[in-house]
């Protein structure tokens, strides 16, 4: 039986990453030398795996916080020969469609007055996935299958946001826009 969780994390950064790269339990058993291939199943959200920890420090020592949640942690966990990690990206968007609304920033949107429509029309209380895309952006085939799931890609703006900063981006639009609502 699968398992998808996301895990508020409050006690460790450093035991959380030590658990989450254990090479037993991510390495890529049909790895090639193919340079799309991954040897591990390890992605960063918003950093760079191999420099997580100090990439989550520092971002912790810019906005001063000291306490409280560290990071989120998400998981999907199958059987082994239960699923394919392509069918386990997969479940993340089916599992993306379930929430209130699902953004996708792409460089390549136009229309900031339709990106401020789909922020305003946020009510407290709804389930908001952005999906924020790696250096250098998402593909156009990535775009086509977002929309075929229902994300619908916004623009930032004029400037291209590096991957660490677009989801900062995204999030304080959002809490500007929620802040007081109750």
């Amino acid at each position: 039986m699968a398992v998808i969780k996301i895990w508020d994390i409050k006690d460790s950064l450093r035991r959380l990453l030590v658990y989450i790269t254990n090479p037993k339990k991510t390495k890529n058993e049909n790895y090639t030398d193919d340079p799309s291939a991954m040897p591990y199943f390890i992605s960063g959200i918003n950093c760079d795996s191999d420099m997580a920890y100090e990439e989550m420090m520092i971002t912790k020592q810019q906005y001063q916080k000291s306490g409280g949640i560290l990071a989120f942690h998400a998981v999907q966990s199958f059987k082994p020969g239960e699923i394919t990690p392509e069918l386990a990206h997969q479940l993340g968007v089916e599992y993306a469609k379930e929430m209130d609304l699902k953004l996708i920033p792409y460089e390549l949107s136009e229309g900031m007055e339709e990106t401020r429509r789909r922020i305003e029309s946020i009510r407290v209380g709804w389930d908001v996935a952005v999906f924020i895309g790696p250096e250098g952006g998402f593909t156009e085939e990535e775009i086509e299958l977002a929309g075929e799931a229902g994300i619908i890609p916004v623009t930032l703006g004029k400037r291209i946001l590096r991957t660490e900063t677009a989801g900062f981006t995204v999030l304080s639009w959002l809490m500007y826009r929620l802040e007081g609502q109750t």
